[in-house]
């Protein structure tokens, strides 16, 4: 039972702290790239530019657009799999258990928001 208690809030630990950088560092590059895709299609359709969906600039940019999601889905089981082996452990009053369950909530809907579409 205490190897499932360590385990399970050893994850979601991580799993919060990976939420926490999801939340402050990806997704604010995400936006920004977000921003230079559209200014580069907008350049592209303008004729400014030829060939834009197959240039290294612009795949760079998809790549860093779609990290958050990637990342997001990652969080999303981490945050599940943290929950499920927690459950037992915060029925039975372990205290650690019960931390260990509000960190994976709040890192299931940091990642749920980013991690999916639901909230787009």
């Amino acid at each position: 039972m205490k190897t499932f208690t360590l385990i399970g809030f050893i994850i979601s630990v991580v799993v919060f702290l990976g939420a926490i950088y999801l939340q402050f560092i990806v997704v604010p590059d995400s936006e920004i790239a977000e921003v230079q895709m559209m200014q580069y299609e907008a350049d592209f359709l303008s004729g400014a530019i030829t060939d834009a969906y197959n240039s290294p600039e612009y795949r760079s940019l998809f790549e860093t657009y779609e990290a958050k999601v990637i990342y997001g889905m990652y969080l999303f089981f981490a945050a599940i799999l943290a929950f499920l082996l927690l459950v037992y452990p915060a029925i039975k009053k372990h205290g650690i258990a019960i931390l260990g369950i509000i960190l994976s909530f709040v890192s299931f809907f940091i990642a749920a928001v980013h991690g999916t579409h639901l909230f787009s």
